[in-house]
């Protein structure tokens, strides 16, 4: 079934979320806007997409060589706020994909807010799902209220907002001890999250979200020990909602994100199921539609397990999931796994580059069901770093084409 995909990776409260970054903040719309660029890894010859610049055609070739990725790329540069207000009001852009949906069975979204709205009026096609329930789910409050409801467990919190925020957590440090994690009110990718151990951490917090004018309230948690982090993905639609794939995340310092694995021996926890499923089913009830991704994290001192985040949306494991998806569609006797990391290049890479340096023996390939699938390229050369997914056809030849790409890179 072919698809027009419209991979628009934006945030839901502007500017005001930038706050922390490392990155200016035109800076970092850039690096969203590239993000763009890993649908690729969702699309089929026959589909598609809309993204802000061409790839290498070399890269291209590779990608189709391996039935994954289009030739059918509608380019849209632009200034605006986010790649999706850059498609909306470039008139040749929607004239060019209003040409292409006429042949096209689906519209797929990466986000759901109003400009995906405005995007799907024009086209003729349904919107996914409303903007502001979008903006609903990705509200920690939200989930907080919701698990209270539906009798689910919760990690217990303290609200703060954020002018009074070192007096609260300064006494919450001493009350608690150790470390504290505080997270905003909205942090889609991690981002509004934070580690305090001590009372000049309090400080730089302060100042990081002081000048932030719509989100003004924070929890505050206890620090537990991870046990195990999952990100469950699924599809909603007006029957019900489906799995549609999980990865268990790898975590650095128990908080930052390194990448995920998983694969067809891969076992999903029955505690963590469950409780994935009882999110899910209020999620439906509250009128979710398409991608919506839930985290979970499992209490390393026992056997709570407790969502942590929800984002109404996909993300940046969909593409390693739909691949892995087709391979696991086509092999059904084979075993694959597959993990994501990050390598540094910095000043950015080409694809070249990366075959030259990763060695051609090495990329991925359809057939082998394993090897290098690299994604980012625009944006590596922003961020400094490169994604890969790499896959395997046993946990053992995973680990060694990891340690030959870290090697590569080092």
């Amino acid at each position: 079934m072919s698809r027009l995909h419209i991979p628009a990776i934006h945030l839901p409260n502007g500017r005001d979320l930038f706050r922390p970054l490392p990155f200016r903040p035109a800076e970092f719309k850039k690096i969203l806007k590239s993000y763009a660029e890993r649908s690729l890894l969702e699309c089929l010859p026959e589909d598609c997409i809309a993204l802000p610049e061409r790839p290498d055609e070399s890269y291209l070739r590779f990608l189709l060589e391996n039935g994954i990725g289009t030739e059918q790329v509608v380019e849209c540069g632009g200034r605006e706020g986010n790649f999706a207000m850059d498609i909306v009001e470039n008139e040749n852009v929607m004239k060019q994909l209003k040409e292409a949906v006429s042949g096209m069975k689906e519209v797929s979204f990466y986000m759901h807010l109003e400009e995906e709205r405005d995007i799907a009026q024009k086209l003729g096609v349904n919107a996914t799902m409303h903007p502001d329930i979008t903006r609903m789910f990705n509200k920690l409050y939200f989930l907080q209220r919701m698990s209270e409801d539906a009798n689910i467990p919760a990690i217990k919190s303290v609200q703060v907002r954020s002018g009074r925020f070192a007096d609260k957590t300064g006494k919450l440090l001493e009350k608690f001890g150790g470390k504290l994690f505080v997270r905003g009110n909205e942090s889609i990718g991690g981002i509004q999250t934070f580690v305090i151990e001590s009372r000049s951490d309090i400080e730089d917090v302060k100042r990081k979200i002081s000048r932030n004018s719509r989100i003004t309230r924070y929890f505050v948690f206890p620090f537990i020990k991870n046990g195990g982090s999952w990100n469950l993905q699924y599809f909603f639609d007006d029957n019900g909602y489906s799995l549609f794939g999980f990865s268990r995340q790898v975590l650095a310092n128990g908080t930052e994100h390194k990448g995920n694995v998983g694969g067809t021996s891969e076992t999903l926890p029955d505690n963590v199921a469950l409780i994935a499923g009882k999110v899910a089913d209020c999620l439906h009830e509250f009128g979710a539609r398409g991608f919506i991704g839930i985290d979970l994290m499992k209490n390393g001192d026992g056997e709570e397990v407790y969502p942590v985040e929800i984002n109404a949306r996909k993300n940046s494991s969909t593409p390693l999931l739909t691949v892995f998806n087709r391979l696991k569609e086509k092999n059904l006797d084979r075993d694959i796994f597959f993990q994501s990391l990050s390598v540094e290049v910095p000043g950015g890479i080409s694809f070249d580059s990366f075959v030259g340096k990763a060695g051609r023996e090495q990329m991925f390939s359809e057939k082998l069901c394993s090897g290098y699938l690299p994604f980012h390229f625009s944006a590596s050369r922003m961020t400094g770093k490169l994604d890969v997914a790499i896959y395997a056809e046993s946990v053992d030849e995973l680990k060694q084409l990891v340690v030959t790409l870290e090697e590569s890179f080092s």
